[in-house]
């Protein structure tokens, strides 16, 4: 038996039964996954835009020399980055 002065809320609220662990669980874990799933998009697109900011950069720098449209493209590119 726990000393009332170190119980948690929760604990004190859900009880410790096998039903209530259950409970809790599940609730967890419905407020988890969507919060997981939702990074992992999010990383990906990151990622995918920063390649293709990084392949426009090696394609305008294969002349040596960046022109005007190259500039203007390879700005509106970074502006999605940030």
């Amino acid at each position: 038996m726990a000393c009332p002065d170190t119980a948690t809320p929760v604990g004190e609220t859900a009880g410790t039964t096998e039903s209530n662990k259950i409970t809790m669980f599940a609730i967890f874990g419905m407020v988890a996954l969507p919060a997981v799933i939702m990074a992992s998009a999010f990383a990906e697109n990151i990622h995918g835009r920063k390649q293709k900011y990084s392949h426009s950069v090696q394609e305008f720098l294969k002349d040596g020399n960046i022109d005007e449209n190259e500039r203007w493209s390879q700005r509106n590119c970074a502006e999605g980055l940030a």
